[in-house]
């Protein structure tokens, strides 16, 4: 039998020396690329970080500058900007492998999006972007990002013309008897209350009362809930072709008529002691579409009063109902000029003045198109012509797919019974089908749930605001949301405008005093790509 040969001690030393010198060998053919996926995942880590912080200025530079579009040289001016406050450097340079010595920034681009005047795309290019280990592989890393930003214009409320209420010539303030046909008039009146007009009146946003329904009211309840001395606030938008002409803002009735008490006419019909004054205000455009007022109000206007002028109620007398003019000036750039109209928080302002003044805003032209003149946000209206229908809002075919909410404060106001019905006209002149609603009273909570809009066995939205000589919402909000078809369902270009149509009575004379409110729910300023 052979005999069983053992190995020494020595003999498995030197096989552990063996596998060692193979362990070393393997470890050194595998350090180079190990080395190399460290690095790389080191220098991806850092061109993850670089690509968010190109990413985070293209995005602000869109969104910052989509505002002054279509402008798009002061949106280039606006964009650079901002990429240098998000630390974007463009005289930084770097040395190329060759030696030469190069921009790590390419020029950003910056322009409108073909077909649309509301869209800005913006292209940057960091060419050296930061390698570390990875330089074994590659000499430098370039970056692109884009972003697209669309502003949506807010909802321009109430007119498509050149005049906000009704117009009107001098001496008429009615469209109804003496003054009927004299003119053109839209079914409505704007209108601001006085401070101390209670709230059940219709204006919750310029009372200081809230829970006192006696005239004039002696409580301050409504500071800090729904008050606004800033009043209310219109847009007197110039198009191209109107620049360089001279264009006159007139203002229909601006004195607070007192206790007129004449139905269909603009007079409130409020008897008061004290009378109200009413501030109107120009300001100055900032060459965005934005309709925020700047500070500094525009000069050159009526007796040098540089944009501003408080007209002060008569006690006792019919307001004059001669146009005013408020305001001649030479616009220098297509772009909106803001109105505010106060009935306090002003030098001049009757502090204990009741009632409420119906006026109208007109902006006329020397040469080419007449400017546009609406409301934004919300609007006060004075209703009391028995029209059944007016135009309230413009609804663009950006805003396909998302939801309208339109708020009323105190729909349904008249001195007649009957049944009053409010209903919603498209663009097409058809009948909204479907919408919801729900109410409250200042101060209660909001309902969670909204109510099926179709009220009386009706196949299309109609909510009924007055039934047996109740007002249903008296002093009370009214929220209905409408579903708009979505993008390639919803097509209304040119005329874009909905309408509201009153079902009322033959013989009614309403006399509705309401605010309303309407906004496209959604950012008006975001990315899209």
């Amino acid at each position: 039998m052979t005999p069983l040969i053992r190995p020494t001690p020595r003999h498995t030393a030197l096989v552990a020396e063996n596998d060692q010198g193979y362990a070393i060998a393997l470890v050194a053919l595998l350090l180079i690329p190990l080395l190399g996926f460290m690095a790389l995942a080191i220098d991806v880590g850092a061109w993850y970080t670089q690509a968010t912080k190109v990413q985070r200025a293209v995005d602000a530079s869109a969104l910052s500058s989509v505002v002054w579009m279509p402008d798009e040289a002061r949106a280039r001016i606006v964009a650079q900007e901002t990429m240098g406050k998000h630390g974007i450097d463009f005289s930084e340079t770097y040395t190329d492998t060759d030696g030469a010595v190069r921009n790590r920034w390419d020029p950003p681009i910056i322009e409108r999006v073909s077909g649309n005047d509301f869209q800005v795309r913006v292209v940057l290019t960091d060419n050296n972007a930061p390698v570390y280990f990875g330089k074994l592989f590659v000499d430098n890393v370039a970056i692109t990002r884009q972003a697209i930003a669309e502003f949506v214009k807010p909802v321009p409320l109430g007119s498509r013309s050149n005049t906000f209420g009704n117009d009107l010539p001098d001496g008429c303030d009615s469209v109804v008897a003496a003054c009927a046909g004299a003119g053109p008039h839209v079914g409505f009146w704007a209108a601001i209350n006085g401070p101390r007009e209670p709230h059940t009146s219709g204006d919750p946003f310029s009372t200081e009362c809230l829970n006192q329904n006696s005239r004039p009211c002696t409580n301050t309840d409504n500071d800090g809930v729904e008050l606004r001395r800033d009043g209310y606030l219109f847009a007197v938008e110039v198009p191209q072709n109107a620049v360089g002409s001279t264009v006159v803002v007139s203002l229909k009735s601006p004195r607070h008529a007192v206790g007129t008490g004449i139905s269909g006419n603009m007079g409130d019909g409020f008897s008061t002691s004290l009378p109200m004054n009413t501030k109107f205000s120009i300001f100055d455009a900032d060459g965005s579409i934005l309709t925020t007022p700047t500070d500094t109000l525009l000069p050159g206007c009526f007796e040098g009063h540089g944009g501003e002028r408080v007209f002060d109620g008569v006690s006792g007398v019919v307001q004059d109902t001669n146009w005013v003019n408020f305001c001649t000036f030479v616009p220098s750039q297509a772009d909106v000029y803001p109105i505010r109209v106060q009935s306090s928080g002003f030098f001049g302002e009757e502090p204990d003045a009741s009632g409420s003044n119906s006026y109208s805003i007109k902006a006329v032209s020397s040469l080419g198109d007449s400017p546009s003149v609406y409301a934004i946000g919300d609007m006060g209206i004075m209703s009391n012509q028995g029209a059944s229908r007016f135009e309230f809002a413009e609804i663009v075919e950006q805003h396909a797919g998302k939801t309208l909410q339109v708020k009323l404060f105190d729909p349904g106001d008249s001195n007649d019974s009957g049944t009053y019905s409010l209903r919603f006209v498209g663009p097409s002149g058809a009948l909204v089908p479907d919408c919801t609603y729900r109410s409250w009273r200042t101060g209660e909570a909001k309902p969670t749930t909204f109510t099926d809009g179709k009220e009386g066995g009706a196949s299309h939205c109609n909510i009924v605001t007055r039934s047996s000589g109740v007002s249903l919402f008296n002093d009370r909000w009214l929220e209905v949301r409408i579903e708009i078809p979505g993008p390639g369902l919803y097509a209304c270009a040119p005329d874009c405008w909905w309408t509201i149509d009153y079902e009322i009575p033959g013989t009614a004379a309403p006399t509705d005093r309401t605010t309303w409110s309407v906004a496209v729910l959604g950012d008006p300023v975001r990315l899209v790509g």
